[in-house]
């Protein structure tokens, strides 16, 4: 099992401690001494919205989009593991 945890962003202002988000990923593989294997499927993805505006100016109604820049950012992360095979016989590896 490959555990992962991220902070979250969001945090309460009735509980101080940061949220964490945990992602788990289950496989089973048979590998010789040596060989390694790869294990992907972690996906990750953030939205950012944010504003510019000048100030009273973009407040107004109707013309208010005139003075103001919108913007959504999309950010994905992708996460791969590699793990590579070894025997370990009394506290020595070998491989």
């Amino acid at each position: 099992n490959i555990q992962d945890g991220q902070q979250s962003d969001t945090q309460s202002e009735t509980d101080p401690l940061p949220e964490v988000q945990n992602s788990e990923i289950a496989s089973q593989a048979t590998l010789l001494a040596g060989q390694s294997l790869l294990l992907g499927g972690f996906k990750q993805g953030k939205q950012i919205h944010s504003q510019n505006k000048i100030p009273l100016l973009g407040d107004i109604p109707v013309v208010g989009h005139l003075f103001r820049n919108d913007t959504t950012q999309v950010h994905s992360v992708i996460r791969l593991f590699l793990i590579k095979a070894s025997v370990v016989n009394n506290g020595i590896s070998h491989g």
